[in-house]
């Protein structure tokens, strides 16, 4: 991996000798993460083709990035030291795709793929092609997945063209830049993430997967997504903000995973009791692993919400240092009746506000009757939660309300506090939705009294009633 990053930096400073520009912060990350795409994507297709394990594959695909610095050093001694532009296919420029897919990349007009980018990847490519033959002694199979790097290739090279069909799908006018690019990237390396894992180490990957909780993954996406509607009422979705959302939803699924998985370690004995079937629980994973994933979800929270801009770093950063006051040592406000929902209302609305400032900084449209029913009625219907872990807590010695009254009680005390929030929407809907919200209301009541109590019919009511608040919201209704 050291050997791979210095072939980056290398390759964006000997690109400044060619190129005469030197790159900025913002290039810089722009060009590394490219790199990185294409890292994992020729690891995929590599492990495709020959069906060894993948650390064997990486270890041979990321030493040998050292043949970036080929390029431009090729292409400084091809001019006699003027260099070319390396650059992407652009639109305008390099129209017909299909004539440069066919003939390598077509004439070179001055800028895009260079003399010295061709020579490189034809080296690449003829490597690859002797690596798959030694392995499996197949020429077909060899010319396969040697031109499907090539499509890669080609495809990394065009991907401004798919920039700007996808921008005018969604109505916006042509527009890339350093942030746009790496925006891609970023989402690039967290879909290209699943199927390396999954290769990498399937059990782990299934294990891990049960294990997400997608309800309450959910729940902080949907926060986020209602304070959007509110602010899409009011501001236009810029294009730096359609790039820069789908990095905050990632940041905000990778934290979700630190605070659930983190709170998983600590809670190991009551889960044993309470939740056998978790794969750190039952033993599926060890410890020194489970807290790299756990560790490993944080820094790419960070990573993500850092790129998507500081109000998302900061509502990520404090949803975070929240969870964990409210489950980790050495504070465990869980511990603490009334107190430790609240923590967990507080880093909802953080999400909420989050969403209301993502389009513009201002919020004085937010409807004040949101921070009271957060305040009051999330924090309150938010115990419904430490139901299905009665026995563990108990025996922990946590004092949550199905421990200090009962499990029969607090049920009946939830469902109330469940019906008075659902009616308290009708502060903001009006009074005319009040008999659809009372029915809600009445029928989660219900559902947390039934004698046979599925926490995943909750949640579920739960999600369709903030999904649908979401969308009056979205139509103007509130």
């Amino acid at each position: 991996m050291l050997v791979f990053f210095l072939a980056i930096f290398l390759r964006n400073f000997l690109e400044f000798f060619s190129t005469g520009a030197f790159p900025t912060f913002g290039s810089f990350v722009h060009y590394s993460l490219s790199y990185v795409c294409i890292a994992l994507a020729f690891s995929l297709v590599f492990w495709l083709a020959v069906k060894v394990p993948l650390s064997k594959v990486m270890r041979v695909i990321l030493p040998s990035f050292l043949v970036l610095v080929l390029a431009p050093l090729l292409d400084i001694f091809f001019t006699i030291g003027r260099g070319n532009a390396i650059s992407y296919f652009m639109p305008g420029v390099h129209d017909n795709l299909l004539e440069r897919f066919l003939c390598f990349f077509g004439p070179f007009s001055g800028a895009g793929a260079t003399p010295g980018m061709r020579v490189e990847i034809a080296l690449v490519l003829a490597a690859c092609f002797a690596y798959f033959y030694l392995k499996k002694r197949s020429f077909l199979r060899s010319f396969f997945y040697s031109f499907a790097l090539y499509c890669v290739l080609f495809a990394y090279g065009s991907v401004i063209f798919f920039v700007k069909a996808f921008e005018e799908f969604f109505g916006f006018s042509f527009f890339v830049s350093d942030f746009v690019m790496s925006s891609l990237y970023l989402c690039l390396v967290f879909l290209l993430s699943f199927p390396l894992f999954f290769v990498w180490n399937r059990d782990y990957f299934f294990a891990l997967a049960r294990d997400t909780r997608p309800f309450r993954i959910a729940h902080y996406l949907l926060m986020f997504f209602l304070g959007l509607a509110f602010a899409l009422n009011h501001f236009p979705l810029a294009v730096e903000h359609f790039f820069a959302l789908p990095l905050v939803l990632i940041s905000i699924f990778f934290a979700c995973l630190f605070v659930l998985s983190s709170n998983n370690v600590v809670d190991l004995e009551i889960d044993r009791v309470s939740n056998k079937a978790r794969p750190f629980a039952a033993g599926k994973i060890p410890l020194s692993h489970y807290s790299f994933f756990s560790l490993g979800s944080l820094s790419l929270s960070l990573v993500y919400s850092f790129f998507a801009g500081p109000l998302p770093f900061f509502a990520v950063q404090l949803f975070v240092l929240g969870y964990s006051a409210y489950s980790l040592p050495p504070l465990r406000l869980k511990r603490i009746p009334f107190l430790a929902k609240l923590i967990l209302s507080l880093n909802s609305l953080a999400f909420v506000l989050l969403g209301a400032s993502f389009l513009h900084p201002t919020l004085a449209f937010f409807p004040f009757w949101l921070y009271p029913i957060f305040i009051f009625g999330f924090s309150l219907s938010m115990n419904f939660i430490d139901i299905k872990d009665f026995e563990g807590d108990r025996k922990a010695g946590i004092k949550t309300l199905p421990v200090l009254f009962g499990k029969r009680k607090a049920k009946m005390l939830i469902g109330i506090c469940f019906f008075l929030t659902y009616a308290s929407f009708s502060l903001l809907l009006g009074t005319g939705f009040l008999p659809a919200l009372l029915a809600l209301g009445l029928a989660q009541f219900f559902l947390l009294n039934k004698p046979d109590y599925d926490e995943r019919s909750v949640f579920a009511l739960y999600l369709a009633s903030v999904l649908g608040f979401t969308a009056l919201v979205f139509l103007g209704f509130a």
